[in-house]
């Protein structure tokens, strides 16, 4: 699998080299123009690949050689730094490390690319001579949201360990939201991200295609790590589907990264009969009958079309392989998580049972017991509610509504963000993602978008 992972992230380097000749007429891109300089760079290239080479072990050392170029990346310009954060996050190389010290040295990279993303946000800022924020309304809504969540901690008896849960968890979202938010300020950079999530995309299904297919048994198979359970990874495969479909569309988009979309396009449909997850499956309904409402012109055989596209969830979903007594009892036990957030609500309005307090007081609230222990709420409103009360969960639930209303408002320049939200916002209804860093991500590419169609409508106004 590293293997895979290293050729992913050598076709990203790449495409990011490419990528800096569009950016090169930034003043404050950061980049030697003197001979000496670059010669410099070259040789600090080739000491850090030595140096890194020994620590992940020489069997590893293109891996190396691509961690260091990510690293010197990231401080020309702070889209590099975020997409390279994101990519690495969702790869995550540290988890499959086998050779030499190398998961110890990959641990580190998570952090490490956090810091330097923010340092590459400051110095770009700086540079730029505007260090001026930018809030709006998902700020305060979020900010409420992370207050209220952690203030949730002390509903806990063991406070002070749910708080470096709270930290290690969700405080990583949220700086990932205020890195994009903060220092992506042109089409440019929001392109850059997307793209950075379509190659690890590829990675990703790559990966989990790999082992399904190796599977003897023919059980639904994920990824790893954060994506291992199979309703995840295709979760993520369903925001990431519209940027890959659009990137492909437009005759604009790089040669690269419109065959990279294709491929991920191709590889996202053959893990969704892998993963034969019934919450995806009806998500990627939701994009195509929107598509085919938003493309078509007679709004007649629009809704036709629609309709008959979300009638095909029965079928599709009939032949998924599995049992359906498992069916049935997924279905039920999905009630019965739904009910017990219900339960936990009302009996504790205010805070709920606390941040990350479901799963250990699932069976003292649960009504009935199909499935007991640490379970979950499978759904990421019902979550916020259980574990954030009802003030928590309309904090979360405002940030969804903003970013419908701001991608339906950016609809015409924009459509992809449009899908993506719509997707991932039925996917979600079905997974636990209220603190994972997707739906984040997502906030801050609608963000910035939004910030772009206000700038380009101004333009064309003026």
């Amino acid at each position: 699998m590293i293997g895979i992972e290293t050729a992913i992230i050598g076709f990203y380097l790449i495409f990011t080299l490419f990528s800096t000749w569009e950016m090169q007429d930034d003043f404050a891109y950061f980049i030697p123009r003197s001979f000496l300089g670059r010669i410099a760079i070259l040789f600090l290239v080739i000491f850090s690949w030595i140096g890194v080479s020994f620590s992940v072990g020489i069997d590893q050392n293109l891996m190396a050689l691509e961690i260091v170029m990510c690293v010197l990346l990231s401080v020309v310009h702070p889209a590099f730094a975020i997409g390279n954060f994101l990519i690495f996050i969702f790869l995550r190389p540290w988890e499959i490390a086998q050779s030499g010290s190398g998961p110890s040295f990959y641990s580190i990279l998570p952090r490490g690319l956090t810091g330097i993303a923010f340092l590459s946000t400051i110095f770009y800022l700086t540079r730029t001579r505007n260090m001026t924020l930018k809030f709006g309304a998902p700020y305060l809504s979020l900010l409420c949201f992370a207050i209220w969540t952690f203030l949730s901690t002390f509903m806990r008896s063991n406070s002070g360990e749910v708080q470096s849960i709270f930290f290690e968890l969700f405080f990583k979202s949220l700086m990932i939201f205020i890195l994009i938010t903060q220092s992506i300020r042109d089409a440019i950079g929001i392109r850059f991200i997307k793209a950075a999530l379509i190659f690890a995309s590829l990675g990703i299904s790559i990966i989990s295609i790999n082992l399904a297919a190796a599977a003897s048994n023919g059980a639904r198979v994920g990824a790893f790590g954060l994506l291992a359970d199979p309703n995840d990874i295709a979760s993520v495969m369903v925001m990431i589907f519209p940027f890959s479909f659009y990137f492909l569309k437009n005759r604009e988009t790089p040669l690269l990264l419109r065959a990279i979309s294709l491929c991920t396009i191709g590889s996202s449909l053959i893990l969704f009969y892998y993963a034969r997850s019934r919450g995806a499956t009806l998500a990627m309904l939701a994009i195509f009958a929107a598509m085919s409402l938003f493309h078509m012109k007679k709004k007649r055989n629009a809704l036709i079309g629609s309709l008959i596209v979300l009638c095909l969830y029965v079928p599709i979903s009939s032949q998924f392989k599995r049992d359906q007594a498992d069916l049935s009892a997924s279905t039920e036990s999905r009630i019965i998580y739904w009910e017990t957030a219900v339960k936990m609500a009302i009996h504790s309005p205010l805070f709920g049972v606390g941040f990350n307090g479901y799963p250990e007081n699932f069976d003292r609230y649960a009504p009935a017991f199909i499935e007991s222990g640490l379970r979950t709420a499978h759904s990421s409103w019902f979550l916020s509610l259980a574990e954030t009360g009802f003030p928590g969960f309309l904090f979360f639930i405002s940030l969804m509504i903003w970013a419908m209303k701001t991608a339906w408002r950016c609809r015409v320049a924009h459509p992809d963000v449009l899908f993506a939200t719509l997707g991932y916002g039925v996917a979600m209804s079905f997974l636990s993602h209220t603190y994972a860093i997707y739906f984040y991500v997502l906030l801050g590419i609608i963000f910035v978008t939004s910030q772009l169609d206000a700038k380009n409508s101004g333009e064309a106004i003026s």
